[in-house]
């Protein structure tokens, strides 16, 4: 059981440094703390008191006080706005777990036991436990939800139960990411996706760690985890990267209705538990090096970002491997479907069959709908839009007398190359065997795994 630390008062601080000769200590309000020694401290809120206070979590003792002296610091508790504190949820206490594994399946149970897929459970799971260590992570964590509403904001509600530190919204605005307590750290619940590319701008910002948002004379960081719930289908929209998208059946039967006494019994029954596992494991995940590296970039990023949060449980990141993996065969079939990519594949042909040699627009144009027509994809394209597509890409034409035409020179063919492997695009694999260009990008180092590395380097400092 947690102990009470008898602290010190201000004048008694003062005191003891005039008694010393020395300085008072350095005082620091907080949210909370992940020491290099493993230790930690957090923020709770006690029911009997209504009062702040912060639990210091040191290997297997525990204390619980209003302020704590830890490695020459004084912190006490973040002064707080009232309104977000009424809005959002604190544990009262820690509560130990036998092991992660079970914690886990308990939370998976529960979205189970309301009516959602065991696909849709496994991630939601994943991305609860990741929002409970949001400032170890390279990219927030965000969960996509389409599908039915009623079934999406039962979803909403599980969740805003079981996240650190939830707060819920119709949709985000940019005054809404400027005013959050930032210290506070929490997650958001957005019950609409905006359809403005402001909103879809402010989305991708708070994906991506280090991204400032101005407010008055001052920046804030603008980074947190989210759900949002975009419409009855997904989106392909760019939310800056670990976004977990999840589809929603509607549920056969009577739905599950969630009262405010539910949440608030099932708030109670894990929060303290997860606090307890966020105490015990940031170490672990600081450290963690779980990596799917055969997954294109963007997926292997959030697999890591996940699979990171569930320490000692090999079993629970084998399931997410299969799953991402089918996430990840889907996105490609889809990225491969984008007319950027079609482009570059067709001036990859090219590349490899027509070395030197002029090839004008309209022609490149006819081959991008050959490759749509054999992929099943329909829709008539004009030269104009396939121009301003390459001049988007960097690559520019020149006009003769018979139109606008690319001279595939050595220079010409690499750039062709470079984009195949940044957009990475199936036949740059193709060629390998007879192109020295593809053979040479194949060869190269993993661009994404030095990108991962130089990200996670910037993160521990």
């Amino acid at each position: 059981m947690p102990t009470r630390n008898s602290g010190f008062s201000d004048d008694a601080l003062d005191r003891l440094a005039e008694a010393c000769g020395g300085e008072r200590p350095l005082r620091r309000s907080t949210a909370g703390e992940l020491f290099p020694d493993g230790s930690c401290l957090d923020l709770i809120l006690r029911s009997k008191s209504d009062q702040l206070e912060l639990v210091y979590v040191c290997g297997k003792k525990t204390s619980i006080d209003a302020k704590f002296k830890v490695q020459g610091v004084i912190y006490v508790p973040a002064q707080i706005d009232p309104s977000f504190l009424r809005a959002t949820l604190l544990p009262a206490d820690l509560k130990a777990n036998k092991s992660t594994g079970d914690l886990f399946t308990a939370i998976r149970d529960l979205f189970t036991q309301h009516g959602f897929s065991d696909d849709v459970s496994l991630l939601a799971t994943h991305f609860v436990f990741a929002t409970w260590f949001p400032e170890l992570l390279a990219i927030a964590p965000c969960l996509v939800i389409g599908g039915p509403r009623s079934e999406a904001l039962l979803l909403l509600d599980l969740l805003g139960s079981v996240v650190r530190r939830p707060l819920h919204f119709g949709d985000l605005e940019r005054t809404i990411l400027t005013c959050l307590p930032y210290e506070l750290q929490p997650t958001l619940l957005l019950r609409h996706q905006s359809s403005r590319p402001r909103a879809k701008e402010l989305l991708a910002i708070s994906s991506r760690r280090g991204c400032q948002l101005a407010r008055g004379t001052n920046v804030v960081n603008a980074f947190h985890s989210k759900a949002i719930y975009c419409g009855t289908a997904l989106t392909n929209d760019d939310l800056g990267g670990g976004a977990i998208r999840v589809q929603l059946a509607p549920i056969r039967g009577p739905l599950p209705v969630l009262s405010p006494e539910d949440q608030l019994r099932i708030a109670k029954e894990f929060q303290p538990k997860l606090l307890a596992y966020r105490a015990g494991s940031h170490l672990a995940v600081s450290r963690s090096t779980f990596d799917l590296p055969e997954l294109s970039s963007e997926i292997r990023i959030l697999a890591r970002t996940l699979g990171a949060c569930v320490v000692g449980a090999p079993e629970i990141q084998a399931d997410l491997k299969r799953i991402l993996e089918s996430h990840d065969a889907e996105a490609r079939a889809e990225h491969w479907c984008d007319v950027r990519c079609v482009a570059i594949e067709a001036l990859l042909a090219f590349c490899h069959t027509r070395p030197d040699a002029k090839v004008y627009v309209g022609e490149i144009t006819a081959a991008i709908e050959e490759i749509q027509k054999n992929s099943g994809e329909t829709g008539a394209l004009e030269a104009r839009q396939i121009g301003e597509i390459l001049r988007s890409l960097g690559i520019h034409s020149k006009r003769d007398r018979q139109g606008f035409s690319i001279v595939l020179t050595e220079r010409m063919r690499r750039q062709v190359h470079d984009l195949a492997r940044d957009f990475e695009v199936a036949p740059l694999e193709e060629g390998g065997a007879s192109c020295s260009l593809c053979a040479e990008l194949l060869a190269a180092p993993d661009r994404t795994k030095a990108a991962i590395a130089e990200s996670e380097e910037a993160k521990g400092e």
